[in-house]
């Protein structure tokens, strides 16, 4: 199989990563994505909110750039039976 017989799928491809790409969004959102903004405003005073919103929004989204880095990461490197196996 060469790279020039496998040029049909270019369409397909880009559609699957784009719509793959709205699902994990979709089911990132639905589940344990909104989880550190809810634990923070029932747990912290009122006059901290704000800063502690703040802090809470950057560690948890920094947490998640870091998670999906080193997955892509690991995932390119190795065979992903090595990576989650």
């Amino acid at each position: 199989m060469t790279l020039k017989s496998l040029s049909h799928f270019a369409g397909a491809s880009s559609t699957l990563a784009i719509v793959s790409l709205m699902y994990y969004i979709v089911s990132f959102s639905l589940g344990w994505g909104p989880i550190p903004m809810l634990v923070m405003s029932e747990i912290t005073p009122v006059k901290a909110r704000g800063p502690a919103s703040a802090i809470s929004v950057v560690v948890a989204w920094t947490s998640s750039f870091i998670v999906t880095k080193v997955t892509t990461l690991s995932v390119l490197n190795k065979p992903v039976v090595r990576v989650f196996g």
